[in-house]
């Protein structure tokens, strides 16, 4: 272990988007004798500001011969700190993108899933708490690279948490918690709500997975109840959640959440769209996703919303959207402040008249917005009225 070393990773962890801090540490590597790990730093920050491909391709060449000679060094002490009974032998190291390689072990060690290495670091980390071996340590983990997400497989034991969590988990910033049960009941998920390990959690999903089904479900209204009164539901600020009316009501009845984005999944009706609008958090949302089964009836219910006075963002894709849908949307009175909206895979059908395609384009401010992302049967490229008022940022997928 070395302190200077420490207090750099520290220093990341507290900061994670900050490009500044990881340079520093790649001129300290650079001094203290490790000169090709601090190139494979420098390189993969340089790689998440290009997006031109030629541009990428030589990058991507040399931190692919990088990561291959020089990953089971650089990241050995991570992976041993997790499983001190694995060879390092067993972990595969793959540079999939110059800005994204990938640790993998589908025949390794029992608990880990995989980490993602981005911008010089460990950014995400999968593990299964159920299978996470004594002897291993997040906090020992933690030290050595500055992990920012972790997604948490657990069982429905709630000592499959507790007996995993430490003061290393400080510094995380999104939590991915998804419980297995055969039993219907969720009681696994429940520590990490109270957890005093996660003061810096802001993203935070979770998901109940039936086992004996192999489907998800709705998180039901005790645990949802759980959460919405919990110190976690008053940091958070970027929530998924699948939920049915019953769940959502339980949360948009707390006054605790301060929440800038909200993704909800599951089944909502036009009375659970109406609990949204009425929820306290509802006036300071900035994104609203919607992939809930939506009806054009839900649609004429959310266009009588009058609280998202700040939405910039709305995602819809993937609903049972029609064109009488897009019509009655179409009057919501956020709409013209909206930057992003997604309405691909709903179930348009092919009219060169798309009344209600129209409408939706009338009621959006070309001066606002960024972009309008679409699946419209019979178009391969966007109805000319579209290109018309808004160009390129028009997107057919």
């Amino acid at each position: 272990m070395n302190p200077d070393r420490d207090a750099l990773i520290a220093g990341i962890a507290a900061d994670p988007d900050n490009d500044l801090r990881r340079l520093v540490v790649a001129d300290w590597l650079d001094e203290h004798g490790e000169p090709e790990r601090a190139e494979f730093v420098r390189l993969q920050i340089e790689a998440e500001r290009l997006t031109d491909a030629a541009e990428l391709k030589p990058l991507h060449a040399r931190i692919k011969e990088l990561f291959t000679a020089h990953a089971a060094d650089w990241f050995g002490p991570f992976l041993t700190a997790l499983n001190p009974m694995c060879s390092l032998a067993e972990y595969f190291f793959n540079p999939v993108e110059a800005t994204n390689c990938v640790i993998s072990s589908p025949q390794g060690p029992r608990g880990f899933y995989g980490a993602f290495v981005r911008r010089g670091f460990v950014e995400s980390l999968t593990l299964d708490l159920a299978e996470f071996l004594a002897g291993g340590s997040i906090d020992a983990a933690l030290l050595t690279e500055p992990v920012s997400r972790l997604i948490a497989y657990v069982s429905a034991n709630p000592q499959d948490w507790t007996r995993f969590s430490e003061p290393g988990l400080r510094h995380l910033r999104e939590l991915h918690l998804m419980e297995y049960t055969a039993t219907g009941s969720s009681t696994g998920c429940r520590p990490a709500f109270n957890d005093s390990h996660l003061p810096a959690v802001r993203t935070f999903v979770l998901e109940l997975h039936d086992s004996t089904a192999g489907q998800s479900r709705p998180v039901p209204v005790p645990i949802m109840q759980l959460f919405a009164n919990s110190p976690m539901a008053y940091r958070v600020t970027d929530l998924e959640i699948r939920l049915n009316d019953a769940g959502l009501r339980a949360l948009c009845r707390s006054d605790r959440l301060r929440l800038d984005k909200l993704t909800v999944r599951g089944t909502i009706t036009p009375a659970g769209v109406r609990l949204l609008n009425a929820a306290p958090f509802a006036p300071a949302l900035r994104s609203l996703t919607l992939d809930a089964e939506l009806t054009d009836e839900g649609a004429a219910s959310l266009a009588r919303a009058t609280r998202f006075t700040r939405l910039t963002e709305l995602d819809l894709r993937g609903n049972a959207l029609t064109d009488a849908g897009l019509r009655a949307l179409a009057v919501a009175r956020f709409l013209p402040q909206l930057e992003v909206v997604d309405l691909s895979e709903n179930h348009l059908e092919p009219d060169d008249t798309a009344p209600g395609l129209r409408a939706i384009a009338d009621a959006l401010n070309p001066d606002a917005l960024r972009e309008l992302r679409l699946t419209y049967a019979g178009f391969v490229t966007p109805p000319a009225f579209l290109t018309d008022r808004f160009g390129d940022r028009v997107i057919v997928c």
